[in-house]
């Protein structure tokens, strides 16, 4: 089944199939409007051709490790929809997927590993802030109280994302990647709003290699 959207992105609404979950748009300072809602089984598709699409300069800050092209076991991984370890949050534009962002449960803890990528044509604008607020909250309704993750030390549009959501993060440089941690503050969690202006938006964080499979 099709969905319709306004064709050039500027406003309108989505119009889902029956097994996606509900949608809520978001506004981009340029005016584009796109759709945060959590993955769907039927998003599979859509999911790897969004992977295979993204840059190797986006792979390797994603997985921090130079990846040409994802081994197809990762990409049946990535592509399987959340369940009650994890929580995946899609952002779409018409048809596509333009960024992800997810949280895998570490085992036997209420602390999660936390993961968000922008396709290439869509960094700088503002989406991994939009991504990051919604997995909170998702990650907070699942009973999650704390992210951690890495990234490349270089990405410094990743660095700007986690001292703008999460300012009170601790976060240390080791062997060229930031690692970090930072405690869920639920009530300083602000609703989605349309965006003032753009922000910085990473090219991606990744979730270890032991999580990312």
């Amino acid at each position: 089944m099709a969905m319709a959207v306004v064709a050039d992105g500027r406003g309108g609404r989505e119009f889902p199939p029956a097994d996606r979950p509900p949608a809520e748009p978001v506004h981009l300072a340029d005016g584009s409007v796109l759709f945060l809602r959590d993955l769907a089984a039927s998003d599979e598709a859509r999911l790897r051709r969004f992977y295979l699409g993204l840059s190797p300069t986006t792979l390797y800050r994603r997985f921090m490790t130079p990846v040409p092209r994802l081994p197809e076991r990762t990409l049946a991984y990535l592509c399987c929809a959340g369940g009650p370890d994890r929580g995946i949050v899609v952002a779409t534009h018409g048809d596509d997927i333009v960024a992800e962002g997810r949280f895998h449960r570490l085992a036997g803890t209420d602390h999660a590993e936390v993961a968000v990528v922008v396709a290439d044509a869509w960094q700088g604008r503002g989406i991994g802030r939009a991504l990051s607020t919604q997995l909170r909250r998702m990650a907070g309704r699942a009973g999650v109280t704390a992210f951690s993750g890495a990234m490349l030390a270089d990405n410094r549009a990743a660095r700007a994302l986690l001292a703008s959501t999460t300012p009170h993060a601790e976060w240390r440089i080791r062997y060229g990647e930031v690692e970090f941690a930072a405690q869920l503050l639920q009530d300083a969690v602000p609703a989605l709003r349309p965006h003032r202006r753009a922000s910085a938006t990473p090219s991606g964080t990744r979730l270890p290699a032991r999580v990312a499979g």
